[in-house]
């Protein structure tokens, strides 16, 4: 459960980090960050901040109740805002890959960061899942 935890707070910093470094590129002078391929990113990951604090909020409150049938139901609901969340994710890394390419006044450090931590996160999902489709055959 602590390594839950720790791993779920790095999660929601990483999360912190990019709605900063979406709302520096919307405030920076820097026209070519400014595009439509950024639609929506900051603000999902505002709300998918918010939604993970108050599910884990719930998922506290539920636990020290003993309330399992409840923590799974509260679980499934959180897992279905996780795909939509994985689609932004991959939506910030083709927009945060159009940046490195194109755009070098507003890929900064934090940036390309966030560019290689998502693409590694993402690697290492597709061996997760790799692994797990061969075990079932």
């Amino acid at each position: 459960m602590r390594i839950f935890s720790i791993l779920s707070i790095i999660y929601l910093i990483i999360i912190i980090l990019v709605i900063i470094s979406l709302n520096e590129i919307d405030k920076s002078k820097c026209e070519c960050g400014k595009t439509n391929d950024n639609y929506l990113i900051k603000e999902w990951f505002i709300f998918y901040l918010i939604f993970r604090i108050i599910i884990g909020l719930i998922i506290v409150i539920l636990y020290r109740n003993n309330d399992l049938m409840n923590i799974i139901m509260v679980l499934n609901i959180a897992s279905i805002i996780d795909l939509i969340t994985i689609i932004m994710e991959i939506r910030l890394i083709l927009y945060l890959n159009k940046m490195r390419k194109t755009c070098e006044c507003a890929f900064k450090t934090k940036e390309q960061f966030l560019f290689w931590f998502y693409l590694t996160y993402f690697l290492i999902l597709l061996i997760f899942i790799f692994i797990f489709l061969l075990k079932m055959i």
